[in-house]
């Protein structure tokens, strides 16, 4: 619980304004000494500092191209990979398996270094690749529709990459289009097996972000003022930012140290030129910066010492003023979205503390949370299982989601359940005894568990009933029979040797999806009661085995609800598959007789009843006609006619709902739009925003978007605020940095940056030429 009180506006301000006022004092101080030797000796020192910037940039540099050489060579010998580069078809089935264990067991690696956008690995012989979240076998139609390099087609880029063998070639920074958005990006190559230049497979290549690389090379005054690049001993540019090769043909690249600097000519412009050459590789880091950058910080004129000295701190107090304003919005803003988190709005005295004491709040918070969902997850599992078992769900994806929250991962290509008892009548003196009860329904499912030799998974169904879903491959299916008898028969007899447990098992159809356990345990129930009413003693009952002549029509009230909850939600695909596998079952009996198809029937129009009052108005079935085919149920005299009828009306059903569905998509899709036009000046506005103002996650809300324009969240957000920015460049006078404000900015190199990106220039210059061609078409 936070317990501070505050006074919240002028701390945070006030540090800042007392922090600019000790270095503006410490500026004026210093601009006390003697003139003449203090410009040389912090020119020299500057220059010195940045020469150890800049040779730290490079060991920092040196030492994230080492951690990505180690991640390939983890990769070059990491078996899965070895195993993929000897795949000779990847659509044969044991080849597409080896692949997709390879991506399935590699995307780990990318998170070994966060300098690495994605890695690729490729096969020399083959047209398959895996990534860390993709795999593909026709690299072809991978390169063009999601990794391509402007101005190179595939069969140059392939030539590049699978053409020649490559050991840590690093290639330089080269337009890289991912998706939709092209990203300047430095391509690491390296052939594999590595050491074999003749006798190569594949290669590895690892796209490293330009910008990520440059944030260790630029300074404020580099993007100001100066540029920076790295060239190989051909003074091949790897990487830059602020320069053309023009300039760098004008520098005099002889270099006589292995570090330091040199003052040239360049352009007309007096600079000085740093230089440190890499340990590792070929290359050289250089920075240029202007004479004037180091003359200028103790420039300044004796005679008008004082008078400097006054302008200086007037200058100093506004600047500070601004720039303590500007740095305590942060914060300020931080805060209020922390009080907002947590739900306390009084302001504290310090707002360093406050922001400590909430982060650490929100950590507990998140440990609590958990520690009690680690908790939940032994009754998710059970559940689950009985929903499965059950029939409760509608849906594989539906399956798979709830197995995922369950940490359960089924797998396999078939299904059977297997359902053991234990029989009563083998324990009189028992039954009472509800702990000895469960001890031996322990015991032999331990057993059951341990003599399987599938992919098991035990459910507790009852006291005396367990639930044994096992997974198949498709090579078990042929001998599953004789397997199961071979290992029940022989267990049936131990347990009841060995521990006096009399068991029975009863065994279902195998089913081929996950949708199909509900059958496959109602089969195995069925087997089980039938030999245990039926008079007949048997302990391994086969549900296939039992003849169940005259017992009615067939409509279970789980296959009734699943029907429903198919049709209400609009799955018209598996709501038909169901309803003709429903009719077909019934429809086709020979002992089904007349009275019994007629409740069949009645069965149908009452679910029919169910599903339309719940999810149509009186004026919505009018508007589809579901009363008048209903009635057209009772004309038709054929088993096709009302097959027919059936089927039209819940196609029906399912096709008004999609419609719904489809209306609110339009509706929602509209309301965000309108929202991010009305919100887009707020620099807050950003995919987590929007998707907690509507009630969404960021991952549904973002392929929402997508699929519904065909464009992606943030970058619809960001042309619609370049669109507004270019408008008021035009039609009005504020400075830039206001205008960025105004279309929800606060860091202006991220809006120039954007801007250049949209229109190719920046702000100033498009401003300034559109200023032009108005004045000429005047």
């Amino acid at each position: 619980m936070l317990k501070r009180k505050v006074r919240g506006k002028t701390n945070s301000f006030m540090r800042f304004m007392v922090s600019y006022l000790i270095i503006l004092g410490l500026t004026i101080s210093i601009g006390g000494l003697a003139y003449n030797e203090a410009l040389k000796m912090a020119k020299e020192d500057a220059i010195q500092d940045g020469l150890s910037a800049l040779k730290k940039s490079r060991d920092v540099l040196e030492a994230r191209f080492v951690e990505v050489d180690n991640m390939i060579d983890q990769l070059a010998m990491n078996q899965e990979v070895i195993n993929m580069l000897n795949i000779k078809n990847p659509m044969k089935t044991q080849d597409y398996y080896k692949l997709r264990s390879a991506f399935l067991k590699l995307p780990s690696y990318n998170i070994i270094n966060s300098f690495i956008d994605d890695f690729y690995i490729f096969s020399k012989n083959t047209e398959a690749l895996i990534s860390s979240n993709a795999m593909s076998v026709r690299t072809q139609s991978f390169y063009k529709e999601s990794l391509s390099y402007e101005n190179m087609d595939y069969k140059e880029w392939k030539n590049e990459i699978l053409g020649t063998y490559h050991y840590k070639d690093i290639w330089p920074a080269h337009s890289v289009i991912k998706g939709y958005n092209p990203k300047p990006e430095l391509t690491y190559v390296q052939s594999i097996p590595m050491g074999e230049p003749y006798n190569y497979k594949g290669a590895i290549m690892v796209l490293i972000d330009e910008n990520k690389v440059l944030e260790y090379l630029m300074t404020p005054d580099i993007a100001n003022d100066g540029w920076a690049c790295i060239v190989d001993s051909s003074d091949r540019i790897i990487t830059s930012a602020n320069m053309e090769v023009d300039d760098l043909n004008s520098i005099d690249m002889a270099f006589e140290l292995s570090a330091g600097y040199k003052e040239e000519m360049v352009n007309g412009q007096d600079v000085v030129v740093l230089y440190a050459e890499s340990f590792s590789r070929d290359w050289t880091y250089i920075t240029v910066l202007p004479s004037g950058i180091f003359r200028e910080q103790v420039s300044g004129v004796r005679g008008i010492f004082v008078i400097s000295i006054m302008a200086t701190l007037l200058i100093g107090l506004i600047t500070a003023f601004i720039l303590a304003s500007r740095n305590s919005m942060p914060i300020k803003r931080l805060i209020k979205r922390l009080q907002n988190a947590v739900g306390n709005n009084s302001p504290t005295s310090n707002e360093y503390d406050f922001i400590e004491d909430t982060v650490l709040q929100l950590v507990r918070n998140n440990k609590d949370l958990r520690e009690y969902l680690e908790k939940q997850v032994p009754f998710l599992r059970v559940s689950f299982f009985e929903r499965l078992l059950r029939g409760g769900f509608s849906q594989l994806k539906d399956i798979e989601a709830a197995s995922s929250y369950a940490r359960i991962d089924i797998k396999g290509e078939y299904f059977i359940v297997l359902v053991m008892k234990l029989n009563s009548f083998a324990m009189e003196n028992d039954m009472n005894n509800s702990n000895e009860t469960n001890v031996k329904r322990v015991v032999a499912a331990k057993e059951v568990t341990e003599r399987l030799p599938w992919q098991n998974y035990l459910h507790d169904v009852d006291q005396d009933k367990v639930a044994v879903l096992t997974a198949l491959s498709h090579n078990d299916i042929e001998e599953f029979d004789d397997k199961i008898e071979d290992v029940l028969k022989p267990l049936v007899d131990e347990l009841q040797q060995n521990y006096n447990i009399i068991v029975s098992f009863g065994i279902g159809n195998i089913c081929t999806d996950l949708l199909g356990i509900n059958k496959s345990f109602r089969e195995a129930i069925k087997a089980l009661d039938y030999y245990r009413y039926g008079g007949k003693v048997k302990r391994i009952a086969w549900f296939k085995d039992i003849a169940l002549p005259g017992l009615g029509y067939h409509y279970p009230i789980e296959t009734e609800m699943r029907l429903i909850n198919l049709t209400e939600t609009g799955e018209e695909e598996e709501a038909l598959s169901l309803l003709n596998e429903l009719l077909a079952k019934n429809f086709t009996r020979d002992n089904l007789s007349e009275q019994d198809m007629e409740d069949f029937i009645y069965e149908i129009r009452g679910t029919i009843t169910k599903i339309k009052n719940e999810i149509l108005t009186q004026q919505e079935q009018d508007a589809i006609g579901i009363s008048g085919l209903m009635e057209k149920m009772n004309e038709y005299q054929s088993i096709e006619d009302i097959s027919e009828s059936i089927i039209s009306i819940f196609k029906s059903l399912c096709a008004y709902v999609q419609q719904k569905k489809q209306s609110r998509r339009d509706d929602m899709l509209r309301e965000i739009i309108e929202y991010i036009k009305v919100n887009y000046i707020d620099d807050g506005l950003c995919l987590a925003s929007i998707a907690s103002k509507f009630g969404l996650t960021e991952k549904y809300l973002s392929q929402f978007f997508k699929d519904r324009t065909g464009e992606n969240l943030s970058t619809y957000v960001e042309r619609l605020r370049m669109e507004n920015a270019a408008e008021m460049l035009i039609e009005s006078k504020l400075p830039i940095a206001d205008i960025a404000s105004h279309v929800g900015y606060n860091n202006n190199n991220t809006f120039y940056k954007a801007f250049r990106r949209i229109y190719g220039v920046s702000p100033s210059v498009y401003r300034q030429h559109k200023m032009e061609n108005t004045i000429s078409h005047d």
